[in-house]
């Protein structure tokens, strides 16, 4: 499938099917890809919208230089913070291929956010979008309480040193 500068919609509707993964170990389903290789022309949009969840299963991804994906209405309920789960099929929309596109994630855009992957096994490797910077912002402030809390022990620490 080639996709140049238009909109796929898959409205529900999806293409091969997916696993679910834990730790990189596939623990429901198999992976079958139903749309061979997605190459990418020119910027195009993936537009899951929002009459279903979508499972999309491409062989593999070939972007032209510089062009970008840029993928809209995804809604997947999986923590994505450590990498560790992937979607579930009907439950979640999903982006899947039978190869490692890592050194393709910065053709992928979710509406502004960028890309990482999940390995789910087999060779198959699910795109979802990197955690927002609001996720984070709790890990930070903990660490800074920590810091604070304790900073007359690394100041005793230090003065020994």
């Amino acid at each position: 499938m080639t996709l140049s500068g238009g909109t796929l919609k898959p409205n529900g509707n999806s293409e091969g099917s997916g696993s679910t993964s834990l730790g990189g170990s596939v623990v429901s389903g198999t992976s079958a890809f139903g749309m061979g290789a997605l190459t990418l022309s020119s910027n195009s949009t993936l537009d899951y919208g929002t009459t279903g969840k979508a499972t999309l299963t491409f062989t593999s991804f070939s972007p032209t230089a510089g062009t970008i994906l840029n993928i809209l209405n995804y809604t997947n309920t999986t923590e994505n913070i450590s990498l560790m789960k992937s979607g579930i099929d009907g439950t979640d929309d999903r982006l899947i291929f039978d190869a490692n596109e890592s050194s393709n994630l910065s053709d992928f855009s979710f509406n502004g956010v960028g890309a990482t992957e999940i390995a789910l096994g087999g060779g198959y490797f699910e795109i979802v979008p990197v955690p927002e910077p609001s996720t984070w912002l709790p890990a930070g402030l903990s660490l800074g309480a920590v810091v604070f809390t304790q900073r007359r022990r690394l100041r005793a620490l230090l003065s020994f040193a």
